[in-house]
């Protein structure tokens, strides 16, 4: 039996100590998936404490998903990113992220990119967020499949990784020209001096 892992209830699997067995830890996954333990058959329980698979590494292929019957769009363009967004996301994540950060703040990273959608048939448009919104989203990300929430999480870290690479590359560029541009003004001023030394 396989369960869908919801972000919210991974990030409860994830405190619970590595050392936790037995009966602790099959009491404490029963309580992360609220299921009441007295209704079912010791194999039952089983099936599920067993089903709980680490989740794999999907690609992210669609940009649109649906959580709790609600529409949301994933902003795929990091240049379209606000300054604002990437305060947040290096606050949330910090420049050199753990693994446990990065999971008690799974469902707040995924709230900065991750945007309800407004609209009909004919249009529609990534709703902006105020600070109100903001917390209902996140709290919308903790309904999200873990699966798809992995995704986007290495999509944007991918995104990131390639943009500070570009970046680097463009100032390394930008320098090299400007120190030949300098050389060169140098020269230029040597040749234009007087050879006798006198101005």
């Amino acid at each position: 039996m396989n369960m869908k892992i919801n972000v919210e209830q991974y990030q409860a699997l994830y405190t619970i100590p590595s050392g936790t067995t037995g009966n602790d830890y099959t009491t404490k996954v029963l309580d992360i998936f609220n299921i009441d333990g007295s209704k079912y058959t010791i194999k039952e329980i089983n099936e599920v404490v067993n089903g709980i698979k680490i989740p794999s590494i999907k690609k992210l292929d669609k940009f649109n998903i649906t959580i709790v019957n609600s529409k949301f769009t994933i902003v795929n363009n990091i240049m379209k990113s606000t300054f604002n967004e990437f305060i947040q996301y290096e606050a949330l994540v910090g420049s050199s992220p753990d693994e446990a950060t990065i999971i008690k703040n799974l469902h707040k990273v995924l709230a900065i990119f991750v945007r309800p959608t407004i609209g009909s048939l004919f249009w529609k448009r990534i709703k902006p967020l105020d600070k109100t919104d903001i917390i209902e989203n996140e709290k919308m990300m903790l309904k999200m499949n873990i699966e798809d929430a992995i995704a986007i999480n290495v999509f944007f870290y991918q995104r990131e990784l390639t943009f500070i690479q570009n970046t680097k590359k463009h100032y390394l560029n930008q320098r090299s020209l400007m120190s030949t541009a300098t050389v060169t003004k140098n020269k230029l001023a040597q040749l234009m001096a007087p050879s006798d030394g006198t101005s």
